[in-house]
């Protein structure tokens, strides 16, 4: 069965049979919809297996290093099962706490026993530990919007704070009772980290029998809190050695919020199953930690997407745009409302903040992210252009001209930002300008393309002020660089394809089927490539000039015979006649010849 969007779905769920029987279907689902409803309601629980993917051993894979280092000592072999060769020499179950509390007696000894799991040596085969995690990185986003403000977590490392403070959080820390004592009420805090055992560079971290036992009066008493006062997500933590947090989970009876519980593969320990039946917690079953939150902050979006950008108020908006463009009476009112569609398009753009400084905004996951967002918050006003530019007169050009320059030019500070991520801040006014270049071709408004592309100067990327299809071309936005290292992209996938993809999509004016759309794309990109080198010789100057390289130059022997009979038109070619390359057959014909030969001189 298929579904328009996600409150149908979500309305399947609790009204088909399987609700009947109690069952929930897809609980990551009604998980992402209790976020998005309840925002900062829901507490992470955190435990070792979220740290393995940034090569932080877990208990057990630090106990069996441990292990093999006692036998070393001893001149003994205990491969391939240091576990077994334990057992038999010190008659006792080989536990991680336990192996600990052998090896170092006092806290200063301990942390300085562990200390090399988390600060590997320089030049160690081992990527190195404090590398954020997809998963972090996923939860720190979260975090950003809002939707996460707790994170309570059994690790050592710093994984967590590092990812927050790479995406622009700065989270109040506690490690211990003391810092508890002058910490930031969790009402007040943005993001709060609560580091259960403490912190790996603390002597007074938690990693023996005796220790995990007991916490703290006060740690006791906030766990008790925040158990009762908010939901849990527990993922990575196996509930075998927290006595004192199985303690605490136990003692909570209270279930104001839901508690979800992920498991590789749905499989629970024994401990974790008993707290799960007592909590009637939600199991989620999954792969593994980094896929779960990146799936889940995907639909926690989506579902935000659906308040923030309604499908219903952009296709009203849309069939207004059609009513206002056929009476002049209306152009106050149309005028209007393209005004307050740029003005919410800029705000949802600058509420996103995607302009931060943080090593993670250049991860090629992150970069493919923030296209996708941009494109899914750019796209109802990509239809409203793309239909204006494709129906509307003379006397509308200027309407669209300005909501394209408005969006073209995003108010922030380019030193404020990682470059390629300051590049993709200008990707929704690209967008629009191509949309609306489309729509204008579609139509034959040659007269339009002109002005949009040539006649119109934006400032962008802090430089002077240029002409539009200059300021805005595609390599300075999106490189073949940057493209080319985002997840899933192919050796001869080109991001002029994607962009054909994205149009064909939002577009809302009459096109062809896929088939002789693409031909029809590229025969417009070419145009394009036409319309920027001739901007580049004419308006700018510029004695060498590159045009932009699309799908359309793998296959322009065939662009180019289909444009030959507007050549050889000459001055009675509609595009000529409405003042493209300046009426000017020799400056078209010059524009071709750079283009066949993909640049050089613009001049001779």
């Amino acid at each position: 069965m298929e579904f328009e969007d996600l409150s149908e779905y979500l309305y399947h769920v609790s009204t088909g049979p399987q609700a009947d029987q109690g069952e929930i279907v897809d609980p990551i689902l009604s998980l992402a919809f209790c976020m998005s409803s309840n925002p900062g309601a829901y507490a992470c629980l955190l435990g070792s297996g979220l740290s393995q993917a940034a090569s932080i051993r877990t208990g057990w894979e630090v106990t069996q290093d441990l292990i093999r280092r006692v036998a070393l000592l001893r001149n003994e072999e205990c491969i391939p099962d240091p576990d077994t060769w334990y057992r038999q020499v010190f008659d006792q179950e080989p536990g991680y706490v336990s192996v600990v509390a052998a090896l170092a007696h006092t806290p200063t000894e301990r942390r300085n026993l562990l200390k090399p799991f988390f600060e590997p040596a320089t030049g160690a085969t081992r990527e190195a530990p404090e590398q954020s995690t997809r998963a972090h990185l996923a939860i720190a986003r979260l975090a950003k919007k809002g939707y996460i403000r707790l994170i309570l977590t059994t690790n050592l490392d710093r994984l967590c704070e590092a990812a927050l403070r790479e995406v622009g959080v700065t989270p109040v820390v506690i490690s211990n009772a003391d810092q508890l004592k002058g910490a930031v009420p969790l009402v007040h805090s943005a993001c709060t980290v609560v580091k259960l055992n403490g912190d790996y560079l603390d002597i007074r971290t938690k990693n023996t029998v005796d220790e995990l036992q007991k916490y703290d009066r006060s740690i006791s008493k906030l766990l008790d809190r925040v158990f009762d006062e908010y939901g849990l997500l527990v993922c990575g933590w196996s509930a075998t050695w927290d006595e004192a947090l199985i303690g605490a989970l136990e003692r909570c009876k209270s279930r104001r919020y839901s508690t979800y519980w992920t498991a590789r593969g749905g499989r629970l320990g024994e401990s974790a199953a008993k707290i799960v039946g007592a909590k009637s917690a939600q199991v989620i079953s999954i792969t593994d930690a980094d896929q779960f939150f990146e799936d889940l902050e995907s639909k926690v979006l989506a579902i935000e997407d659906l308040h923030r950008a309604n499908p219903v108020e952009g296709e009203v908006a849309l069939a207004q745009l059609k009513e206002f463009l056929v009476d002049p009476s209306k152009r106050i009112r149309l005028r209007d409302l393209l005004a307050r569609q740029t003005d919410e398009l800029t705000q949802r753009l600058a509420a996103e903040d995607f302009s931060f400084v943080q090593p993670a905004s250049r991860r090629p996951e992150v970069l493919a992210h923030r296209i996708s967002r941009l494109e899914s918050l750019t796209e109802g006003m990509v239809g409203l252009v793309s239909c204006g530019a494709y129906y509307g007169e003379e006397e509308h050009n200027e309407i669209w001209v300005q909501a394209i320059e408005r969006i073209a030019q995003p108010k922030f500070k380019r030193e404020d930002g990682v470059a390629v991520v300051s590049a993709l801040m200008y990707y929704p006014g690209f967008l629009l300008m191509w949309a609306a270049s489309l729509g204008a071709y579609l139509a034959e408004r040659y007269g339009f393309l002109d002005q949009l592309l040539a006649r119109t100067s934006v400032r962008v990327q802090g430089g002077e002020k240029g002409p539009l299809i200059f300021a805005l071309a595609r390599d300075n936005i999106l490189s073949t660089e940057t493209w080319r290292s985002l997840p899933g992209i192919s050796e001869t996938e080109m991001a002029g394809d994607h962009i054909r993809d994205v149009l064909l999509l939002s577009v809302k004016c009459p096109l062809p089927d896929e088939e002789k759309f693409r031909d029809l794309f590229d025969d417009f990109e070419y145009l394009l490539a036409l319309i920027y080198v001739d901007t580049c010789r004419v308006a700018l100057g510029h004695a060498y000039c590159t045009p932009p390289i699309g799908p359309y130059f793998m296959r322009r022997e065939f662009v180019e015979a289909r444009i030959q009979p507007a050549v050889l038109a000459g001055e009675h070619w509609l595009g000529l006649q409405q003042g493209l390359f300046g009426q000017d057959p020799a400056r078209l014909q010059k524009a071709i010849d750079v283009v066949r030969r993909g640049g050089w001189s613009s001049r001779g």
